[in-house]
């Protein structure tokens, strides 16, 4: 993968120095009748004196796992519009209505997947990401809509998610999440993690340290937990607790 430290494609301009591989999918048919333009971007961004990755994601799955053996954020866009579009189309459809960016912002990298509002009703578009990064580093997401899958890092872990499925793996630090609605699994956690979340389900499975829970309705699950639960809001859902060291500490 080319290093990048330059915008693909900015929002109502052209970037004029791309440095991403960008490849045809092909045509998936839809409903019969109609079909989907698919094109791939790849591209990366050196991480030598960097401390976090941060991330801002609109529409699509979003998946980040972290690498021990990289100095390098690498990122694969898979972008889906419908219906099917020329090559000057979709390289219009691009300019106009999407950014997508890779870029350094003083100590961090910052992955930039935005969509315009605007182009909602007659493109469907739809991009997802896939991210490998440093381990070591910190993580800072933004989520819009779809399913986000984070793994396998050292550092601290941030997410603010909109709706959609959240899933969180084997992280060795301390883990923020603020969630609308959708639902999370987390999991192999060395650290505390404090949840905000409005509806959905939580599933906490072998966290090594403290949960702090914010929630309004929706059942919670926790299996395997070294440290205290503490709950800082009334709890309108049922709770489930097995294989726990610490206490129960309610706040609400």
């Amino acid at each position: 993968m080319k290093p990048m430290t330059n915008n693909l494609r900015s929002h109502r301009g052209r970037s004029k120095s791309v440095a991403a591989v960008f490849v045809a999918l092909g045509l998936l048919l839809a409903g019969g009748s109609s079909a989907a333009t698919v094109r791939e971007q790849q591209f990366s961004l050196p991480t030598n004196g960097l401390r976090e990755l941060r991330v801002q994601a609109d529409e699509g799955e979003l998946t980040i796992t972290g690498n021990k053996d990289i100095a390098e954020v690498r990122v694969r866009a898979i972008i889906r519009v419908r219906p099917s579009l020329g090559d000057q189309e979709f390289s219009d459809f691009l300019d106009n209505w999407v950014r997508l960016a890779l870029d350094r912002h003083g100590r961090a990298a910052k992955l930039e997947s935005t969509i315009s509002a605007m182009s909602l009703a007659d493109y469907s578009p739809r991009i997802d990401l896939v991210v490998e990064m440093p381990r070591d580093l910190d993580l800072v997401v933004k989520d819009g809509q779809g399913v986000l899958k984070i793994s396998g890092l050292h550092g601290e872990v941030d997410v603010t998610d909109g709706s959609g499925k959240l899933f969180l793996k084997d992280i060795r630090g301390n883990v923020t999440i603020i969630d609308e609605a959708g639902g999370m699994e987390i999991s192999h956690i060395t650290g505390d993690v404090q949840i905000q979340d409005r509806t959905g389900s939580v599933s906490a499975e072998k966290i090594d340290g403290t949960i702090f829970l914010n929630k309004r309705s929706g059942p919670v699950s926790i299996d395997g937990l070294s440290g205290d639960l503490v709950i800082e809001s009334k709890l309108r859902g049922e709770l489930t607790i097995r294989n726990h060291a610490g206490k129960i500490i309610r706040q609400e």
